[in-house]
C-alpha cells in the first residue's frame, strides 16, 4: 500500500487527501444533525419548505403563525395551512337523526364539532383531511352518512366532509365518525401536516 502510493504524482495524492476530507466532513454533519434529510409525514411523503414545524411544535397562538406538525387543545384556535380551526366539541351518540330519517351506530358516534375560517385566497375543503384517532392509537374515517344527517337536522352547523369553505369566510362545521363503545382520549387529526387536536372525551 506503501509502495502504491509512493509511486503516485503529488496531484494524484492531493485529490485522494481532498476526498478523504470531503467524506469525513459529511459523515460529521450528519452525525451532528447539520444535514436535514426531511421528515416523512403519515403517508409517507416528504415536508417540504414551505411546511416547516415551529421549533416547539406546540399548537400556533394568535399571532398568525402556522402549525403543520403538532399538537393542539380542543378550543384552542391554530392556523393550519390555509385554515384557521378549532375543534369545539365531541358528542357521543348511539343515533343521529334528520326529520324522520334515523342513523343508527354500529356501536357509537363521536361526532366532532369545529370552527373554521378560510384565510386564503381561494375555496378550500376539509374533504379526505380529518381523521379521528382514540387512545389506543386506532385511526377512524369519517361516516359521510351520518355526517349529512346531523348538518341537515342543525341549521348552524355545515356538512365538513362536503362544504367548500370560500376565501375570507368562517363558519361551523360538522363530522361524524363510528367508532366502539369503549373507545376514549379521542385525538382529532387534520392530515397534511399533520395536527392531532386532544379532545376531552
Amino acid at each position: 500500500m506503501i509502495r502504491a502510493l509512493a509511486r503516485l504524482s503529488g496531484t494524484s495524492l492531493f485529490a485522494i487527501f481532498v476526498g478523504i476530507v470531503v467524506i469525513v466532513v459529511v459523515i460529521f454533519l450528519i452525525a451532528s444533525g447539520g444535514v436535514d434529510l426531511g421528515s416523512s409525514d403519515d403517508d409517507g411523503g416528504v415536508l417540504g419548505a414551505t411546511e416547516q414545524v415551529e421549533d416547539d411544535g406546540d399548537a400556533a397562538a394568535d399571532d398568525g403563525s402556522v402549525l403543520l406538525s403538532g399538537a393542539a387543545q380542543q378550543d384552542e384556535a391554530f392556523q393550519f395551512g390555509e385554515l384557521r380551526l378549532a375543534v369545539t366539541d365531541i358528542r357521543l351518540s348511539t343515533i343521529v337523526s334528520e326529520g324522520r330519517d334515523t342513523v343508527e351506530a354500529i356501536e357509537q358516534f363521536a361526532t366532532v364539532l369545529l370552527t373554521v375560517r378560510n384565510s386564503s385566497d381561494g375555496p378550500v375543503s376539509l374533504a379526505d383531511r380529518l381523521l379521528l384517532l382514540d387512545g389506543q392509537g386506532r385511526i377512524f374515517s369519517p361516516d359521510a352518512e351520518a355526517t349529512a344527517a346531523v348538518s341537515l337536522r342543525d341549521e348552524s352547523r355545515r356538512d365538513g366532509l362536503v362544504v367548500d369553505l370560500q376565501p375570507g369566510l368562517e363558519t361551523e362545521l360538522v363530522v361524524v365518525f363510528q367508532v366502539p363503545e369503549q373507545a376514549e382520549n379521542f385525538r382529532l387529526r387534520f392530515s397534511g401536516g399533520f395536527v392531532d387536536v386532544e379532545l376531552d372525551r
